[in-house]
């Protein structure tokens, strides 16, 4: 599956989430059930061979549940400002960018810093610029680049760092990403992209519930 990438993140995947949710809906509950099932089963059988089949298939279809909570997550164009596992958005961005690009084995690296601390913001349209600039990557750099992604914790500020090689043009609706980002979480975006190679650099300022916007 393909996605383009020619949209604002913010705006215009609003068919796409249209799909998701409806996507997250019909797997999301057979998934659930079958889970239970599973789960009974294993109760129920005192094979050791047989209890460590299930739990094998139990592991797999539990990680198709996470895909489908992902996707479902995702679907939310914009939600309610909470506490934000940095982290956890890059990874859940990343999940999803590879399994829309199947076809296109980029090889990615993440390196989180366990010092990034959770922030107040709207988990959503970080999700989605993220994920934006993700597939950008994907869309240009295809099998023969490397796109590398880390995480960073700073003087009072997160940052996620994006890179890819070669370069990939930055997206049209860069301008819309970077009002996302300042109007959600009081932070920046900065990018720079050139054949060799470009780079972009989320700045998220560590923000807690209740504390007055710059």
């Amino acid at each position: 599956m393909r996605v383009d990438t020619s949209g604002c993140p913010l705006g215009n995947l609003t068919a796409l989430s249209a799909i998701g949710r409806g996507f997250a809906h019909e797997i999301g509950n057979p998934v659930a059930g079958a889970l239970a099932l599973l789960q009974l089963a294993a109760r129920r059988t005192r094979e050791p061979e047989t209890r460590e089949y299930l739990a094998g298939a139990h592991d797999e279809l539990a990680r198709v549940a996470r895909i489908v909570h992902e996707l479902a997550d995702f679907t939310r164009l914009e939600g309610p400002e909470a506490m934000v596992d940095v982290n956890e958005v890059v990874r859940a961005a990343l999940t999803l960018a590879r399994y829309a690009n199947t076809g296109l084995p980029l090889p990615v690296t993440f390196a989180p810093s366990a010092a990034v601390l959770p922030l107040f913001g709207d988990r959503h349209v970080l999700m989605h610029v993220l994920l934006h600039l993700v597939l950008c990557a994907y869309e240009y750099a295809g099998g023969a680049g490397l796109l590398c992604v880390a995480s960073e914790s700073g003087d009072r500020e997160n940052r996620i760092v994006i890179e890819c090689s070669p370069g990939f043009p930055l997206p049209t609706a860069l301008a819309s990403c970077r009002d996302g980002i300042a109007a959600r979480f009081d932070g920046t975006l900065e990018a720079d992209s050139r054949p060799s190679g470009s780079r972009a650099i989320v700045r998220l300022p560590v923000r807690r519930h209740g504390a007055p916007r710059s």
